[in-house]
């Protein structure tokens, strides 16, 4: 039974908030104005946690670039996406393929929503593997703020789900650390406007400079030091200088804490039965066997002597007995016949008599068996096997 999918039904409305009645509403028209721009796509969300969720996915792209409203908006949507389809999958631990599945759906989105100059197809791995950390660190908040997780019914799944929750986790903030944007200013006709104002400003600065300079030299006399101009743009990165001889080996850092036990493995299956061991000496005599069937005029035999009585078990355990033809428990009873010359006993703690031979160990408690027929002539034969 999946942790996930029984979850309180408080928590449940809220993953499954959006997805029901009135549950993403989705706003997509265009106006047209004077700009003849699209307005921007937007979501809405019942869920408090899927809201929190797509804004800190737009907060996340912000780091790193400037993308128009509606962009931000898909990718973050296609964030809330993929935790629902993660949450209602009811998957008992969270595997590779589940988080390749969602890097692969989020760096779809930004390929499609990016300007290639703008951003290298690295960086857009390293970006949909910080978007895919996001949705896991969700999912884990989530899990673990449930009351399920305190319960000692679920306690196991909860163990289990948010180790493999971290697991990943950890492996996508390696990968997401790559990430190395400069960020491009959006194609926005104030900005361009406000660029243009900020060049054309710095120009008549600098051409009254000029004027000032040349003034002063017709004069013959020195001009008061004008004021400093703008720091001019910085300078292409210089080549890169010869590497440095390596460095000491620094001291071995401190040995990390042991990690938690892991999960008690199945017990193995039980091992074959061993071979049955040689023949032990004869017993002493048991019990009389039951009598035989009537002989045809057959004289009775005489009455065997009573058996000595077994020991008393130990630790509660019983001392079954069968009988058997052989020592390899064929012709096997639970009582002697004519043809049995080995007896058995088995100690178990089982309340029911083994059935089977080989959980016995036999030994010999006769020699011979003696039997006897009687023909027509009334003349009696005896057999001694």
């Amino acid at each position: 039974m999946s942790f996930i999918k029984n979850l309180t039904h408080k928590n449940k409305i809220m993953i499954l908030a959006g997805i029901g009645i009135c549950a993403v509403v989705l706003v997509l028209f265009m106006v047209s104005s004077v700009t003849g721009k699209e307005s921007p796509v937007s979501f809405e969300y019942d869920s408090v946690i899927e809201a929190n969720l797509a804004e800190n996915v737009r907060n996340y792209l912000d780091e790193y670039l400037i993308l128009e409203e509606h962009d931000r908006n898909i990718i973050a949507n296609e964030a809330v996406e993929n935790y629902r389809i993660i949450m209602l999958s009811g998957a008992e631990n969270i595997t590779d393929e589940h988080t390749d599945a969602i890097n692969r759906n989020m760096l779809q989105a930004l390929d499609s929503h990016t300007i290639d100059s703008q951003i290298t197809y690295e960086d857009l791995e390293a970006l949909a593997s910080g978007i895919s950390k996001i949705i896991l660190d969700t999912i884990l908040f989530q899990i673990e703020e449930s009351g399920m997780s305190r319960l000692d019914a679920y306690k196991e799944e909860y163990v289990v789900l948010a180790d493999s929750l971290q697991t990943q986790i950890d492996e996508l903030k390696k990968r997401s650390t790559s990430v190395n944007i400069t960020a491009h200013v959006k194609n926005n006709d104030a900005e361009i406007a406000n660029a243009k104002n900020e060049i054309y400003s710095s120009v008549d600065q600098e051409l009254s400079s000029m004027r000032r300079t040349i003034s002063a030299i017709s004069d013959g006399e020195d001009g008061k030091d004008g004021k400093d101009g703008r720091d001019g743009k910085d300078g292409e990165n210089g080549k890169d200088g010869v590497n440095g001889k390596d460095g000491k080996n620094g001291t071995n850092g401190i040995n990390g804490k042991d990690g938690k036990n892991g999960i008690d493995g199945e017990d193995g299956k039980d091992g074959a039965n061993g071979e049955n061991g040689k023949d032990g000496k004869d017993g002493i005599n048991g019990e009389n066997g039951k009598d035989g069937k009537d002989g045809t005029n057959g004289e009775n035999g005489k009455d065997g002597a009573d058996g000595e009585n077994g020991r008393d078990g130990t630790d509660g355990k019983t001392t079954y007995v069968a009988y058997a033809d052989d020592r390899y428990g064929n012709g096997f009873s639970l009582i002697p016949t004519d043809t049995t010359k080995y007896i058995g006993t088995c100690i178990t703690t089982e309340a029911e008599q083994p059935a089977k031979a080989a959980e016995y160990n036999w030994q010999q408690y006769r020699t011979y068996i003696i039997t006897s027929t009687t023909d027509e002539n009334k003349t009696t034969t005896l057999y001694i096997q």
